[in-house]
């Protein structure tokens, strides 16, 4: 049959047994050249696309039950995305990496998982979850939790809250109650570098 043969009409290849097609050129190409083309491949039991080291594969146990697998190999990359490039939804599966985003990188949402950890992000507002704890970050703030107690900085202050006591440090300190107030230890040390004040209707000194 010459190579450029035109056939005419519908056309069936039929046999009791396998057919195959097989190529040893650059190129295999199935078309549906039309312009209201329709390419369908289907299979009763198990139907696989493979190129080298990614394939993916679907296999039907039941009328109601089947299974859908895609594999890009153990060094691969598995893209799934929706709208402009780096822009709409997208999930991103690279080596010990799970990426699901949407919007423009540094500006959209992200969930980023690794075997390590978790990071939620929303333009530079984070929140990672590692086996240590968990850090949250807006702008100049962040707050940090793990077993050993809680820190939260926010630019120059810093206050830690821990099993053993209580840390504040920072430009300015100041504390106001409606009701009483009270500072209870077995030794309390109060020091002004500069100046000292203590103001009241009131003040008792025992």
């Amino acid at each position: 049959m010459p190579g450029n043969a035109l056939h005419v009409g519908d056309r069936q290849i039929q046999a009791t047994a396998n057919i195959d097609i097989a190529s040893h050129g650059a190129r295999t190409s199935l078309m549906a050249a039309g312009e209201e083309g329709a390419l369908v491949m289907s299979a009763n039991k198990i139907a696989a696309l493979v190129c080298g080291s990614t394939a993916l594969s679907m296999e039907n146990d039941e009328d109601q039950a089947g299974a859908v697998s895609l594999q890009a190999g153990p060094e691969g990359q598995l893209t799934i995305a929706l709208g402009p490039e780096e822009i709409g939804p997208r999930i991103v599966l690279e080596p010990e990496l799970l990426t699901i985003a949407v919007g423009v990188p540094g500006v959209g949402a992200s969930i980023k998982m690794t075997p390590e950890s978790i990071m939620l992000q929303v333009a530079e507002n984070t929140v990672e979850l590692t086996p240590e704890g968990l850090t949250e970050i807006i702008a100049e703030v962040m707050r940090s939790l793990t077993a050993e107690g809680q820190t939260v900085t926010a630019g120059e202050t810093v206050h830690t809250v821990g099993l053993t006591g209580e840390e504040m440090e920072g430009p300015t300190n100041m504390a106001e109650a409606e009701g009483d107030a009270s500072i209870m230890a077995p030794m309390l040390e109060v020091t002004g570098d500069g100046m000292l004040t203590e103001e009241g209707a009131m003040v008792m000194i025992n």
